[in-house]
């Protein structure tokens, strides 16, 4: 990046149309690869009244003996495209049974599945609860759908969100695309108990 102020190149004088080029008064000619500028003035710079100003932009420096470069390259950021991750569950199968009956004293678990997108724990989404497996088969037909905004040459999904409560901006997170899914055991007086948990990766569902 070069930047230029005011008191380098007062006494020089530029043509600011869309900044697309610029000429010195020297043997350089200077080409700007760039459609974005991060700030653009146009000024008329000259040494008698110098304005506090500055212009920041990448360039590209070419002899002027040489042929005209090529067109100027966008450079701008990608832009994340929405995609929605459809997900069933079908079945559970060998889940560990973690409650035992009272009167009989066989083992069973009230199970249900959690799933979410990594970065998206807020978005958590449960299925119904298949009640009183003995053999650790839980029956489902669930459907989870989890919309996302994804960039597809990083293979990131893209999260906006504010680190506080007290910030004007969002934040722009970059994470995998990594799908989270847990069993667990529902309980009617005491807290869900945890059984086993798994992660998919979901890089090639897009292509």
């Amino acid at each position: 990046m070069i930047l230029f102020t005011v008191q380098k190149i007062k006494s020089f004088f530029f043509q600011c149309y869309t900044l697309n080029s610029i000429y010195f008064n020297t043997n350089i000619y200077f080409y700007q690869m760039s459609y974005q500028i991060f700030k653009t003035n146009c000024i008329l710079y000259h040494s008698i009244s110098p304005q506090h100003q500055e212009i920041e932009m990448w360039v590209d420096m070419f002899p002027k003996d040489m042929t005209a470069p090529g067109p100027a390259l966008d450079i701008s950021p990608r832009k994340p495209k929405k995609f929605e991750l459809r997900v069933i569950i079908w079945n559970t199968d060998e889940v560990v049974l973690e409650d035992d009956d009272i009167f009989t004293g066989e083992k069973s678990s009230d199970i249900f599945v959690r799933g979410w997108l990594k970065g998206q724990q807020e978005d958590k989404q449960d299925t119904d609860v298949h009640y009183h497996s003995i053999t650790g088969e839980g029956n489902f037909n669930w459907r989870f759908v989890y919309p996302f905004d994804y960039l597809m040459a990083e293979e990131k999904i893209v999260i906006s969100k504010k680190e506080s409560m007290f910030a004007w901006d969002e934040t722009q997170y970059k994470i995998p695309a990594r799908l989270n899914l847990q069993v667990w055991d529902a309980d009617h007086f005491s807290a869900d108990d945890f059984l086993g948990t798994t992660y998919i990766f979901n890089n090639n569902t897009t292509s």
